[in-house]
């Protein structure tokens, strides 16, 4: 009876969201580089169900169009959570967002952000429930990663974590150093110093995400497997961390507004990240 009631809120909730906010154009917002309008400001009682159920109608969109999946993101993992939000939050990455390091160009994004992150490869489809140990085990390597979110919203004002969840929790652009083995190398006891032009910028702890690498993956495939029932979206691809997939697990110690300049990035026993952000167009 229970999942029988879920199952039916969930196709208001789909048919409301149809009704009132069309994915397709806030994608062809995002991809013309456009300020994009809060879901909030159109429906201001959405709840948190409604934010992520926009995200799949969103990224279904996006898959519409070409696009391929990746893998998925995290968003707000650090101990303050700003824009109202309570817990961490997942989207989803698409192949065409990966990029090599070098040159980013600031004319790609509406509001860039830089976020020094971890990126984990799976070899291995995840089942849920799990233990860390499957989990782990479940991992193929583990490497540095840039992410360069943008945040394209019209209004920074009133932006909410609901309208992040909303639109995917704003990817761009990730860019992924070297592969190391998940047997390598201890991701709980990696510290990450980044530098602007040659001045310190951001150190943290790899820790200070979720309090911990391995609890934030947890954290994702706990999410996932209950959104999936709770959506009634058994089976999805949409809803599970499948074999080959890139997860990349928060920003380290926050974001970094995405000033043009050179930007170095050591991860310890991970070695070095370097780019540049280049404030004129390709």
């Amino acid at each position: 009876m229970k999942r029988i009631l879920i199952a039916l809120l969930t196709a208001s909730f789909t048919l409301a969201l149809a009704q009132s906010v069309d994915a397709n154009k806030y994608v062809e917002l995002y991809k013309s580089l456009a300020s994009v309008p809060l879901v909030t400001a159109g429906n201001p009682d959405l709840s948190y169900e409604e934010a992520y159920l926009f995200q799949e109608a969103y990224v279904q969109a996006f898959l519409n169009s070409g696009e391929e999946l990746a893998g998925y993101k995290l968003g707000l993992t650090g101990e303050k959570r700003p824009f109202g939000a309570t817990e961490a939050v997942y989207g989803r990455l698409f192949k065409s967002q990966f990029r090599e390091a070098g040159k980013v160009y600031s004319s790609d994004f509406v509001k860039p952000l830089v976020e020094v992150e971890l990126a984990f490869n799976f070899k291995k489809d995840v089942d849920f429930p799990l233990t860390f140990g499957q989990l782990k085990d479940a991992i193929d390597w583990v490497a540095p990663a840039i992410e360069l979110p943008d945040l394209v919203f019209d209004d920074m004002k009133n932006l909410s974590w609901l309208d992040l969840i909303a639109l995917d929790v704003a990817p761009r652009q990730v860019i992924i150093g070297n592969h190391v083995s998940i047997n390598d190398v201890d991701v709980e006891s990696i510290n990450i110093t980044a530098y602007l032009n040659g001045e310190v910028v951001k150190q943290a702890p790899s820790t200070s995400t979720l309090g911990g690498q391995m609890r934030a993956l947890m954290f994702l495939a706990a999410k996932l497997n209950n959104h999936m029932i709770s959506f009634s979206k058994i089976n999805s691809p949409l809803y599970k961390i499948k074999a080959g997939d890139v997860v990349i697990t928060g920003a380290l110690g926050g974001f970094i507004p995405g000033k043009p300049g050179q930007y170095q990035v050591n991860y310890g026993p991970l070695g070095n990240l370097d780019f540049e952000i280049v404030s004129t167009g390709k």
